[in-house]
């Protein structure tokens, strides 16, 4: 099984599986034409996301291509669906508030970066569902804007 190193801003690196890794569009493209031992720098990525990254990827490192991040496989009307797996990646409690907005903000940022689509939808949903329902001045206080 081939591997690529992938290291974070401040020099940590992980060993993924390549197949794995290329699930991200941006990792897929600089890797399909090399050979051999690979180390991808991503210097836009701090070490606990791009940890969180990987391990959103190795958990769904065997979906099929037709697995829509969102929607409820047992119920296809539901489209605000995220799984327990993935709920305990990102840091989504039972009432779809967040642990930490900032790291969901950064784990969105990072699979921008990479191009990974399943893990930039997961990540934008958690934010919308936690702020479903929400009053304007509720939205204000869960997103920290100030008036």
């Amino acid at each position: 099984m081939s591997q690529v190193q992938l290291q974070a801003s401040n020099g940590d690196v992980y060993d993924v599986d390549l197949k794995t890794a290329q699930k991200a569009a941006g990792i897929k493209n600089l890797t399909e034409d090399i050979e051999g031992a690979m180390l991808i720098p991503l210097p836009e990525i701090s070490s606990p996301i791009l940890a969180k990254v990987i391990e959103y990827m190795q958990v769904h490192a065997n979906d099929a291509a037709e697995v829509v991040p969102g929607v409820n496989p047992e119920d296809p009307k539901d489209t605000h669906f995220i799984s327990d797996v993935d709920r305990a990646i990102l840091g989504i409690k039972p009432d779809n508030s967040l642990i930490n907005l900032n790291q969901v903000y950064n784990i969105i940022r990072a699979a921008n970066y990479l191009e990974y689509q399943p893990l930039l939808k997961t990540g934008t949903l958690a934010v919308a569902n936690s702020l479903r329902g929400k009053s304007v001045e509720g939205m204000r206080t869960a997103l920290n804007i100030r008036t």
